[in-house]
């Protein structure tokens, strides 16, 4: 669970980054949201799962 907290923390931040629209960096803070999102629903769903059994 704090696993997928901090993952959707992190992933707020990146968000609200701002980065020069057209660029690399926009390129690569669009993956890095991607993976984060990513993670914040493997942490989430790994606790649902942990708390089922």
């Amino acid at each position: 669970m704090v696993a997928g907290i901090l993952a959707a923390a992190l992933w707020f931040v990146c968000s609200a980054a701002t980065v020069i629209p057209g660029s690399a960096a926009e390129s690569y803070q669009w993956a890095l949201e991607n993976v984060l999102a990513l993670l914040a629903g493997a942490g989430f769903g790994a606790a649902a799962v942990a708390r089922s059994d």
